[in-house]
């Protein structure tokens, strides 16, 4: 399993990448199924065929859709679920992920990155700690890409199932890269 990580915050932020397997029962899973639907053969389907509200109630306010600009030089959060706004301490709808420093920046950047690159979903195991005096967040999570030409990754839907007993997913970080 590959390790993203940054030294940015104390203590440092990780992802660790996990296989769909290790994802599927959570609402990684449904959100997976959902998207694959929706792309039939192709790469991915574009975001004008998403309809959220076709996801569980209980899945939305986690989702989050960047704007790939320049090919990945750039990220800007086109939606920003509300209960996003909670964990994250902040509403992102509309700024780019190099307006504000946050513990996770350079995780995501690199997720985004990848999942641009090699034009496929990435499943992983989210740790972050967003508040003074909050217990890290443990959670599945994924990131998928969305293309409205078939061809390029335009797009990147993501969720965290923050739904999840963080003590359970705490396993992946129980021990870490040297």
């Amino acid at each position: 399993m590959n390790w993203v990580r940054t030294g940015v915050g104390d203590p440092p932020y990780w992802s660790r990448e996990v296989a769909f397997e290790d994802v599927s029962h959570t609402g990684c899973g449904e959100v997976h199924r959902y998207w694959d639907v929706l792309r039939g053969g192709r790469l991915a389907p574009a975001w004008e065929e998403l309809d959220l509200l076709s996801l569980p109630a209980d899945i939305i306010p986690h989702v989050r859709v960047v704007d790939v600009i320049d090919g990945g030089a750039d990220f800007h959060y086109r939606y920003w679920g509300t209960g996003l706004v909670d964990v994250c301490n902040g509403e992102r709808s509309g700024q780019s992920l190099f307006e504000k420093t946050n513990p996770r920046r350079e995780v995501a950047i690199s997720e985004y990155r990848r999942v641009v690159d090699t034009r496929a979903p990435y499943y992983y195991a989210y740790n972050a700690n967003w508040r003074d005096h909050q217990a890290d967040l443990h959670a599945p999570a994924a990131r998928f890409p969305l293309s409205s030409d078939g061809e390029s990754v335009d797009k990147v839907l993501s969720y965290v199932d923050f739904r999840q007993d963080r003590a359970s997913w705490k396993r992946f970080f129980e021990t870490t890269p040297l």
